[in-house]
């Protein structure tokens, strides 16, 4: 099924939301620190447009924004809390 092209628009203007939260951004401390330090970033750069986080919670757009947030979450995870990652 075909993407709307609305909702494509809305994925996009919300990814250029996420790389303006992460712009200048240095992760620093243990795992909970960053992940709180992120989760505040996400939620002041959307709070000005809520109905976009909605948009980005269940269609997450793939963009570079997006994948800046997942990789420094997962890398707190995986880095800080002593899980390793799974390698093949």
């Amino acid at each position: 099924m075909a993407s709307c092209p609305s909702r494509a628009l809305l994925r996009a203007v919300a990814d250029r939301i996420l790389l303006a939260a992460m712009e200048g951004y240095r992760p620093d401390g243990d795992w909970k620190q960053r992940i709180i330090a992120l989760a505040q970033r996400l939620r002041e750069a959307f709070c000005e447009q809520p109905q976009l986080a909605a948009v980005w919670g269940r269609y997450a757009s793939g963009g570079t924004g997006s994948r800046l947030v997942l990789e420094d979450r997962s890398s707190s995870w995986n880095h800080g809390s002593g899980v390793r990652a799974v390698t093949s």
